[in-house]
């Protein structure tokens, strides 16, 4: 089962055996006994298994031994097979992006939006952008959505106001902080 799993990766990832096991300082001979049946070395299965960024298990049976792997549906097990190919900084940046549209989808995160009332003064109301802006991974602003309204003071810093947005992450700490709500002009 090693065998297929390592060929079936390799073609995956177009890569050939037999250098990539000399990259990862092993004898390139293991592979013929591999593809007889024989027993993998456990410092080849974690080097093999970090490579592809795989788990042991799929590396020896194919399939995920993890029990929240088995309760996944198809959409979720292609997601989630998406995921593990990505950069860390992409994967940061997905997660960014599953957190503000969980947000998104709880009424009560879309409660905490809202800005308090103001006091009896003249007002305007502003659109607010829905979608928090990525202050750490870095994300570009896509809101496809019908845009919000926020009702803020009149004054000079919203005279020339085109959208409000709010802050996700902490990179551009201290001027603004996770969270804070920002005009954009």
């Amino acid at each position: 089962m090693f065998y297929d799993q390592l060929i079936s990766l390799c073609n995956r990832d177009g890569v050939k055996p037999t250098p990539l096991i000399r990259e990862l300082g092993f004898s390139a001979g293991n592979i013929k006994r591999w593809e007889n049946g024989a027993t993998v070395n456990s410092d080849i299965l974690i080097a093999v298994a970090e490579h592809f960024k795989v788990s042991i298990d799929y590396l020896l049976t194919g399939q995920e031994k993890s029990s929240s792997a088995s309760n996944l549906n198809a959409d979720e097990q292609e997601m989630l097979d998406i995921y593990k190919k990505l950069s860390e900084i992409n994967k940061a940046k997905v997660k960014e992006r599953a957190t503000v549209l969980a947000e998104l989808e709880n009424p009560v995160a879309k409660e905490s939006v809202a800005v308090e009332e103001p006091e009896e003064q003249d007002t305007i109301f502003i659109e607010f952008s829905t979608l928090r802006v990525s202050a750490g991974a870095g994300e570009p602003l896509i809101d496809d959505s019908y845009p919000d309204f926020i009702e803020v003071k009149k004054g000079e810093l919203t005279e020339n106001t085109n959208f409000a947005v709010k802050i996700n992450g902490k990179s551009m700490m201290p001027h603004f902080k996770d969270g804070d709500v920002v005009l954009v002009r």
